[in-house]
């Protein structure tokens, strides 16, 4: 086997590179994508407060499926790269045959997008623990292993009214952070750049003519694979400086830019591809 791997790669190259493979269109089917609370779990931050969430909503859109991305190191963030020039084919081949031997577990970015749910969504994961439809995604029969999505800026076009927290915003996180004694209530509104992507979404599955799986997308306010959280760094009992138990995180510009880049990152969010199950 291993004398004829060059031969296979040669070929498997002719087949990508030149197209001389016989033109068909590959083989798609239809996923059904939900809002899945699951992700959402009492946590703890490094700063030891215990935070449980009661309403997480954000505005999304197009929620892309991707295949042949590459896997980055811990720690390291995903960008969507362009491919040079006539390049395309040889890059594929390179990540199918030699994939990252220091892979961060999950989380692959970039590649190409082979599935897609198009749309603009109002989304609750605290409010999703049964699974609230979200669509039905296209996609082309493969090997999944990533997602990417956009965040948007709520609107009347959205069902938002101004009087909503949610209005001109992109996120609304309410929840309760305790700390021995302290109980704060808090609220956190966090408006994210109009269309600006979080790629790189751990989603792993080898989709076939068959499959029927129920994809379950996530918040997951606890890296399951770091164990780092969205609130780590931040001090409750420090914003609280009236001493009423509520904070406004929105009046906090250091700690908003704090949560915002956090509600950027790829390891807060999943795809589960058994959501249904």
């Amino acid at each position: 086997m291993l004398a004829r791997a060059p031969a296979l790669s040669l070929t498997l190259l002719c087949l990508v590179a030149s197209g001389c493979s016989v033109s068909q269109e590959a083989p798609r089917v239809t996923l059904a994508v939900v809002v899945d609370g699951r992700g959402v779990q009492e946590l703890e931050t490094d700063l030891g407060w215990r935070v449980e969430l009661e309403r997480c909503r954000a505005v999304i859109q197009d929620l892309e499926l991707t295949t042949a991305g590459e896997f980055h190191d811990e720690g390291a963030t995903a960008m969507r790269v362009p491919e040079e020039p006539g390049a395309s084919a040889l890059a594929w081949l390179s990540r199918a045959l030699l994939p990252s031997a220091h892979a961060h577990p999950g989380h692959a970015g970039g590649g190409d997008i082979i599935g897609e749910l198009p749309g603009r969504f109002v989304v609750d994961w605290c409010a999703a623990e049964a699974s609230a439809p979200l669509g039905d995604a296209t996609l082309t029969v493969g090997d999944y292993n990533g997602a990417n999505f956009l965040f948007g800026l709520a609107g009347e076009d959205d069902g938002i009214t101004p009087e909503d927290p949610l209005y001109g915003q992109t996120t609304e996180l309410v929840g309760t952070a305790r700390k021995g004694a302290q109980t704060i209530a808090f609220t956190a509104v966090v408006a994210q750049d109009d269309g600006r992507e979080v790629i790189g979404i751990p989603f792993e599955l080898d989709v076939t003519e068959t499959s029927a799986n129920t994809l379950g997308l996530q918040l997951v306010p606890t890296d399951p694979f770091e164990g780092d959280t969205v609130f780590d760094g931040v001090d409750f009992a420090a914003l609280d400086g009236d001493g009423d138990g509520a904070v406004a995180l929105e009046l906090d510009e250091t700690t908003l830019n704090q949560l915002r880049r956090a509600l950027q990152d790829h390891d807060y969010y999943l795809v589960d591809p058994d959501a249904g199950g």
